[in-house]
């Protein structure tokens, strides 16, 4: 919660949370391994914040919005309530709010729309009724200003969006774009176009994730400008929560495969997993590559995880060898004690 019993501007709340994610930008560029990682986890609970602009955009747009189309400024009604939260307490939840209430109007006002995608996000009624400044009341469907709002709050989502959402995939290669190589830039665009992938595709999704979060790894480490270093590690944020989307939504895919065909699925799929934890863990070196006796010894444990684990899958697409199983039980023992430490 931001602040309580009084008001507080959003441009004053979005320009302290860009000094605060600057700050720790800096730590986490200048700390040690271990520091490093806690500084990341942070950074993701911090939201994105700006110079002010937007921030202000936040009160005046949702006036202009409701001036423009003539929607009541009276109580008792679910645009007032929101309304009136934005202007006093605007948080990320209103992100969620905002793509709620475009959902409803996308459905020609089925309120079913609108409170499936405030719970898929962890907003209940009681939760919207708890805030502050409470929104009690649904929202109201008027047919004849549908597209003219779903126009409008379309551009003040991303409004919210420039504010708030810290680690969101668009946002995040929205602004970062320009700080990558061509590469990179491909990369994030078929991360882009994949994020729906399930099965066997997301396999492939992942694969292209692990890539891009490998270069953008080897970039933040040879970047020394605070501000840019804030939003690679956004974006890297953003993609590591892209992979666990993806993996969560796949689950189900194995109970279809033979049980050889899920064992060697399984294995890439745990090469792809530990693979993405060590760029979480040790960002500044490849995911092969051990550190100097300085830097992280939780990041060393897992890549060597990582390259025995690397080498029983190659085995394992070939013929299985003598000793294989008990092979790959030991390293997946020390993978365990390893996630244990984290």
């Amino acid at each position: 919660t931001w602040q309580r019993n009084y008001n507080t501007k959003p441009r004053e709340l979005s320009a302290a949370a860009e000094s605060l994610n600057k700050l720790i930008a800096w730590r986490w560029k200048n700390g040690e391994p271990v520091e490093k990682e806690l500084l990341r986890m942070i950074l993701g609970t911090v939201t994105r914040g700006g110079s002010g602009g937007d921030g202000q955009a936040i009160r005046d747009e949702i006036l202009h919005i409701m001036h423009r189309h003539g929607l009541p400024e009276t109580r008792g009604n679910f645009m007032e309530e929101w309304h009136q939260k934005l202007h006093n307490n605007s948080t990320p939840d209103d992100i969620i709010i905002c793509q709620a209430y475009l959902a409803f109007l996308h459905s020609n006002g089925n309120k079913g729309e609108f409170y499936r995608v405030l719970e898929e996000n962890g907003i209940t009624r009681e939760r919207l009724a708890s805030f502050e400044r409470p929104i009690h009341c649904e929202p109201e469907f008027f047919g004849h200003l549908k597209d003219g709002l779903i126009h409008d709050f379309s551009n003040y989502l991303r409004i919210l969006k420039n504010v708030h959402a810290g680690a969101d995939l668009e946002k995040c290669v929205e602004v970062s774009r320009w700080m990558l190589d061509p590469h990179l830039q491909a990369l994030l665009d078929r991360v882009l176009c994949e994020r729906g992938a399930v099965g066997q595709y997301a396999v492939v999704a992942i694969d292209c994730v692990t890539e891009a979060r490998q270069l953008l790894a080897t970039r933040m480490t040879n970047e020394h400008e605070v501000w840019k270093v804030r939003d690679l590690l956004y974006l890297d944020l953003a993609l590591e929560a892209q992979v666990r989307l993806l993996a969560e939504r796949s689950l189900n895919a194995f109970d279809a495969l033979s049980p050889h065909c899920m064992a060697q699925a399984l294995g890439v799929w745990a090469s792809l997993a530990l693979e993405n934890l060590v760029i979480s863990a040790s960002p500044s070196t490849g995911a092969m590559i051990f550190e100097t006796e300085k830097d992280s010894v939780r990041g060393n444990e897992m890549k060597a995880c990582l390259r025995d684990w690397a080498c029983l899958i190659k085995e394992a697409h070939k013929e299985l060898p003598h000793g294989w199983p008990i092979r790959a039980m030991a390293v997946v023992e020390r993978m365990r004690r390893g996630f244990a430490d984290l």
